[in-house]
């Protein structure tokens, strides 16, 4: 039975490598919990692990990251805070640069997506998946 109004939940990890994949498995069995359908369960399992090797690559200052998911409705809400203060960017997609398409894919995958800043110098990068999202 899906959780349609679920509390929050939370996990902080060490901003390295090999935390990109415990929480991609943590956001998929967060929505697991939640009822998402298989395209839905895709969608999160990818984006996840943009959103948070883009926290453990792209900045210098992160020592962790922390992940929040919670489901309202319909609609599973993530968030990856890091402690680099720099706004994401899509990057061009003809730059000829390896890599950098990791917020195309978000962008694709997600209902919406986008950041905020936080205190302390921290930002915060979200991204929505619908829980019957077809694959």
């Amino acid at each position: 039975m899906a959780q349609r109004h679920a509390p929050a939940r939370e996990i902080t990890v060490p901003a390295v490598l090999s935390s990109v994949a415990a929480l991609r498995h943590w956001a998929v069995n967060g929505g697991r919990a939640a009822g998402a359908s298989p395209g839905a369960l895709a969608a999160i399992e990818l984006a996840a692990s943009e959103v948070v090797t883009n926290a453990v690559v792209h900045t210098a200052v992160t020592v962790d990251v922390t992940m929040r998911l919670h489901v309202d409705g319909a609609v599973m809400c993530f968030e990856v805070q890091d402690a680099e203060p720099g706004a994401p960017r899509l990057r061009d997609r003809d730059d000829g640069a390896p890599g950098g398409l990791g917020l195309h894919i978000v962008d694709t995958l997600s209902e919406r997506w986008g950041y905020r800043h936080e205190a302390a110098g921290r930002k915060v990068v979200w991204f929505t998946i619908l829980l019957d999202q077809r694959s």
